[in-house]
C-alpha cells in the first residue's frame, strides 16, 4: 500500500498510520501460544515480540497522561 504512487497526495500522518497498521499486522500474525501450560510461560516469546513493537512507538522517558492510573493486580 505504501508503494502505490497516489501515496504521495497524502499527508505525513496518513503514511506513519498506514505504517503503523502494516506493522501491527505483521507483530500479531508472528504472536502465538508455545505450549498449553495455561500460565504466562505459553506466550514467552510473543511477548518478547509485543514488548519489540511497543518500543519501537513509544518513547519511554516521557511521560504518560495514564502513567497514575496503571496498576499492577
Amino acid at each position: 500500500m505504501l508503494d502505490h504512487p497516489s501515496i504521495f497526495a497524502f499527508n505525513k500522518d496518513v503514511k506513519k498510520a498506514i505504517w503503523w497498521s502494516e506493522d501491527f499486522k505483521e507483530t500479531l500474525s508472528k504472536v502465538y501460544r508455545q505450549a498449553n501450560n495455561n500460565s504466562s510461560s505459553d506466550y514467552k516469546d510473543s511477548e518478547l515480540l509485543l514488548q519489540d513493537f511497543i518500543n519501537r512507538y513509544i518513547d519511554p522517558s516521557s511521560t504518560s497522561p495514564f502513567k497514575n492510573l496503571a496498576r499492577l493486580a
